[in-house]
């Protein structure tokens, strides 16, 4: 992806040297930038933050023949090159990894600065905070963009990426095109994973927010203590301005402790009395429509009637709040604004079928976020039971199966154990890793294949029940052994469901 500069060419001279960098030794003016050689467009830079040696010559040939203005390569690999006899100039950067998204951002102008930035960090909560603030700017006459899990760009036209924070050169392109659309606002869903890797260096953040911390992406970091320390990085941004914490969580409570004396600190609960924290919860009723509450803020009370799920949507509405009060918001704009949200596409998105059943798809794949959906289901719950069907992605962490299989047993009345994403692992091996977290076999079935898993489940659910559908949420394939099958979890419910109701 490359947002083109027109007339307003760089000259790498002068980027260099208000990135403080050593001097280029040759001027060029380039008209956009990229770390994708398959996307260079004549005028380019192309970043070439490419680890094997063989790549690197062949993405620099491409982007040559492209007619790449540069390339950008790090200084480490430059002998690499030495024999190959492009013609492209190729300007050596130290550590270019580290500092591509500030490289992409100068040449750019700085799109964050020109954004209204929120980051939105944390295990869960934060594809559906960042879809919810962009939907609440929309609803308050202002366009916001997003970048996260379930697509980049606006709302009404989400293009889908591979990570849920780009690669740092992807994310300056995007929020400079964002701004070509009018943007004034941006909610970025900023992963561990992006923070660790540099991918969000380059970017201005105005408000931080943490929805939690739990279990997750340990094949990764290694332990828990990596995981937050990679976290906590966005509360110590150069220029943030604002952070919003949840202190229901104890990372969150640990947290704040830690906040700059210059950033101004908004914390929200659903759990904690008014007095102790900025935005709680007066009341609170779940239907199965959807929640209502009065909210505490230091404006005064707010009361909200929405078609959200769960305490944790609760949450993520406070988490929002919190933000649109930092911003300067009146109560007044906010109200509608929120009331007017609709969920996320696969995130607590409920279907209601004439017979009373209703089914709840969400992308709930850990162990802290499978429990919060039982628990949000169950609250909405009448008289009739719980079913649950999910199952555990392959070559992921492995610990966290038979203790997704408890948590299922101590919040459904029915489980189903299906496949998730196998990947490259035995699905018959996972499945059997989650039953050994069971002790109540009796109330669980073990149905491999997805589609047929739903269809038991919606076939054998009773009017009253709810079925939680766990794990994929907005996915719309599939991955067994390598490749990417056609399945979508929201488009066979919403067919099953039209079948038993003709």
């Amino acid at each position: 992806m490359t947002v083109e500069l027109g007339v307003q060419a760089k000259g790498l001279a002068a980027v260099w040297k208000t990135l403080g960098w050593d001097p280029v030794t040759t001027d060029v003016h380039v008209t956009g930038v990229t770390s994708d050689s398959r996307q260079v467009v004549a005028g380019d830079l192309f970043i070439a933050c490419v680890g094997d040696p063989q790549r690197l010559q062949s993405f620099v040939a491409q982007a040559q023949a492209k007619q790449a203005a540069a390339v950008a390569i790090d200084d480490t690999q430059l002998q690499l090159l030495e024999a190959s006899n492009f013609t492209v100039p190729i300007i050596p950067v130290t550590q270019l990894a580290q500092h591509q998204g500030k490289l992409a951002a100068q040449i750019l102008a700085q799109p964050s600065a020109k954004l209204n930035l929120m980051g939105i960090t944390g295990t869960n909560g934060k594809t559906s905070i960042s879809h919810y603030l962009a939907q609440a700017h929309n609803n308050m006459g202002f366009t916001c963009g997003v970048i996260g899990t379930t697509g980049n760009g606006l709302l009404n036209n989400l293009q889908a990426g591979p990570n849920t924070t780009p690669d740092a050169v992807t994310v300056q392109n995007l929020l400079a095109e964002m701004l070509d659309q009018d943007a004034q606002a941006c909610a970025m869903e900023v992963s561990s994973h992006g923070l660790d890797q540099h991918r969000v260096y380059g970017c201005e953040f105005d408000i931080a927010v943490l929805s939690n911390l739990s279990r997750d992406h340990l094949d990764y970091h290694g332990t828990m203590q990596a995981y937050a320390q990679a976290k906590a990085k966005l509360f110590s941004w150069p220029g943030l301005r604002q952070a919003i914490i949840n202190i229901d969580d104890k990372f969150g409570q640990a947290l704040i402790d830690e906040i700059a004396s210059d950033v101004r600190l908004w914390t929200y609960s659903t759990r904690s009395q008014a007095g102790q924290v900025a935005i709680s919860v007066a009341e609170v009723n779940y239907t199965r429509h959807g929640l209502e509450a009065i909210i505490n803020t230091p404006l005064g009370s707010l009361e909200l009637v929405t078609n959200l799920y769960g305490e944790f949507n609760l949450s993520n509405l406070l988490a929002c709040l919190g933000v649109l009060l930092a911003k300067g918001y009146s109560l007044a704009a906010i109200q509608p604004a929120l009331c007017a949200l609709n969920p996320v596409p696969g995130r607590m998105e409920k279907y209601l079928s004439d017979s009373g059943l209703t089914v709840i798809v969400d992308y709930a794949h850990t162990p802290d976020a499978l429990r919060a959906a039982l628990q949000a289901t169950r609250q909405h719950l009448d008289s009739g039971q719980l079913w649950c069907v999910f199952g555990c992605g392959g070559d992921r962490d492995q610990g966290k199966r038979p203790l997704m299989a408890k948590i299922a047993e101590q919040w459904a009345d029915n489980i189903v154990v299906t496949d998730d994403n196998p990947r490259y692992e035995d699905a018959t091996v996972i499945t059997q890793q989650i039953q050994a977290g069971f002790t109540d076999h009796g109330k669980v079935t073990v149905i491999n294949n997805r589609k047929q898993a739903l269809e038991f489940a919606l076939g054998q659910a009773k009017a009253n029940d709810i079925v939680l559908v766990a794990g994929k949420g907005h996915e719309v394939y599939q991955e067994i052994a390598g490749q990417r099958h056609h399945f979508s979890d929201r488009a066979v419910v919403a067919s099953l469901l039209q079948e038993l109701s003709s």
